[in-house]
Formats: C-alpha cells, sequence, structure tokens
C-alpha cells in the first residue's frame, strides 16, 4: 500500500467518524424534542409543544418569553447547536443535555439573510422517556434562571 493511500484511508475514516459523532448527536430523539423545544420557545408559542412537555416545569420558560427576546437584543434568523454533553441514567429512561444554542440575530435597523450578530446561551435540558417518547421535564438558560432570581428577591 502506498503511503498516499494510506493517508487518504485515513482522512475518509476521520472524516466518517466525524460525521458518525455529528448524526447520532443532532438527529438522536432527545435531541430532535430539545430542538422542537426551542424553536417554540423562541416562538413564544407554547402550544406546540403540549406532546413533548413532561412536567409543567418545562413551562416555566415560556413565561419570561419577553425577556429572551429583549435579551436577543433583535429578530432571531438561524439557530443552531453545540452538544457539549449528553448524560444517559443507568435505566436509560432520562437524559441530560448541556447544549450552547447559537441564535443568529438581526438588530434593528438591520436585515441581513443569516443575521448579522450571533447570540449564545447555555442550556441545561433534562429528557425523560415516557412511552417510547423524549419528553422535556426540566429547562434551564440564562433568561429562566434570573426570572426566578427575581422571583426569590421579591419573596425576600
Amino acid at each position: 500500500m502506498k503511503l498516499k493511500t494510506l493517508i487518504l484511508l485515513l482522512l475518509l475514516a476521520g472524516v466518517g467518524y466525524a460525521f458518525y459523532g455529528y448524526a447520532t448527536t443532532h438527529f438522536s430523539q432527545p435531541a430532535l424534542a430539545y430542538k422542537r423545544y426551542v424553536a417554540a420557545l423562541i416562538d413564544g408559542d407554547s402550544a406546540r409543544v403540549k406532546n413533548i412537555i413532561a412536567t409543567d416545569q418545562a413551562l416555566r420558560a415560556f413565561a419570561v418569553h419577553d425577556a429572551r427576546m429583549q435579551r436577543l437584543g433583535g429578530e432571531p434568523r438561524l439557530m443552531w447547536y453545540e452538544f457539549l454533553s449528553r448524560r444517559d441514567s443507568a435505566d436509560g429512561n432520562t437524559v441530560q443535555l448541556v447544549v450552547l444554542c447559537h441564535v443568529r440575530v438581526d438588530p434593528k435597523g438591520e436585515d441581513t439573510y443569516i443575521g448579522a450578530e450571533d447570540r449564545r446561551d447555555r442550556h441545561l435540558v433534562t429528557l425523560v422517556r415516557e412511552n417510547s417518547a423524549w419528553k422535556i421535564a426540566n429547562f434551564e438558560d440564562s433568561s429562566t434562571v434570573s426570572a426566578e432570581t427575581a422571583n426569590v428577591l421579591k419573596r425576600r
């Protein structure tokens, strides 16, 4: 085997491994449920996620939609996700995801196709399996944590 052929095979194997990792992460059932949830969260439409919510705690994030949109500072154009970690429970019925959500936005006065600025937010998501379907049990991002902290401070 020639050196060029060996390098080409190693390169193809590396690309194949990277694509396999990407596909198994981004197209897994928990990841797809999370992506549907976040898309509805950005739109502020809680009715779209009624069938993928396991607890009322996951609906809290919809209560702070206005604060979330103000934090974004513009019209959302494009979203993508960096899955930082995934922790499966021993029984396989619970998954915790840590995701860095990128949202490209257009500030006021700008109108671009993909968004002029990138906003990032870390999401901590807990999903549970109910009858072979993955549902959101808990969701935390900076907007929900800020709102909960403000509520605790108001009570004192």
